[in-house]
């Protein structure tokens, strides 16, 4: 190891925590940082190079991990390298709590519904299609997937994430949760009040008296939500709208932007559980 990497060892330390990787980059004599491709964890890290993607096998929408890097160590001074651990700090501590997030919503789901086999998946997709309306297909004759809609009760809805039970393809046997990134809809001002949590529910159309009861979504609140290309939320709707471009046809309908650099908010209340049917098991954080 180079005396420049040896001189920052002991401020900055390789290996993988809270699923957040750093790592020295011995032939470009810099430090790079890996984490999940999430708005909520990459927009810190925005002011440093993006250096590739990496496939993540565990992501639910197949999405890859985005890889940064550092300045070279002759151009790290200890102002720079304080900054790059704060903002580490930072991201592994939201992704920390996006993962329990999720863990308690899958956890208390699944329990809910047994004996009912539930798959967890992200943001739905289609077969895209032309303006004659057919399916568009790459070289190896396969349909091109792109984002598209679900239709469904919504059964949890947290800071991070949107459980959201689909009607589509709904059985006794089987049902389809899609957890959706709460990023996908929020707007920049949503980030600067000072409870996110009750942010979500307003872009949701959630009435925080009428449709919760104990911080849990009551059930039987069923939304409509279709997504852009990009796979950000185009527009939540009360019920089903067949022309999806028809985003203002329902009262409430909300179109969404990708959200830009969001101030730090102030602390929050804990996410929305699930509402049980029976008690649940205690669950591990």
């Amino acid at each position: 190891m180079s005396n420049e990497l040896l001189a920052t060892w002991g401020i900055i330390k390789v290996g993988e925590q809270d699923g957040v990787t750093i790592s020295s980059d011995m032939q470009n004599n810099r430090y790079l940082v890996e984490m999940p491709n999430k708005y909520d964890l990459t927009h810190t890290f925005k002011k440093y190079e993006r250096v590739e993607f990496k496939q993540n096998p565990e992501a639910l929408d197949k999405a890859n991990n985005v890889v940064y890097a550092t300045k070279t160590v002759f151009d790290l001074g200890e102002a720079d390298i304080k900054q790059f651990m704060a903002d580490v700090t930072k991201t592994r501590q939201v992704n920390k709590e996006m993962m329990t997030e999720r863990e308690m919503f899958t956890t208390a789901i699944s329990f809910d519904h047994n004996p009912q086999e539930i798959v967890y998946t992200g943001i739905p997709l289609q077969a895209k299609r032309d303006e004659h309306n057919a399916i568009i297909k790459n070289e190896a004759g396969k349909a091109i997937q792109t984002p598209g809609y679900v239709k469904g009760e919504i059964l949890a809805a947290g800071k991070y994430l949107v459980a959201m039970m689909s009607e589509r393809n709904h059985t006794a046997e089987k049902g389809v949760v899609h957890l959706i990134e709460t990023s996908k809809f929020l707007k920049l001002e949503d980030y600067k009040k000072p409870d996110r949590l009750l942010a979500v529910w307003d872009r949701l159309g959630i009435d925080p008296v009428a449709d919760v009861d104990n911080l849990e979504i009551k059930r039987g609140i069923h939304k409509y939500i279709s997504f852009n290309e990009s796979g950000l939320v185009k527009a939540i709707n009360h019920t089903y709208t067949k022309d999806v471009k028809q985003t203002n046809a329902v009262e409430n309908s909300v179109v969404a932007n990708q959200p830009i650099e969001a101030e730090k908010a102030a602390p929050e209340k804990s996410p929305v559980k699930p509402k049980p049917k029976s008690k649940q098991p205690e669950m591990v954080r």
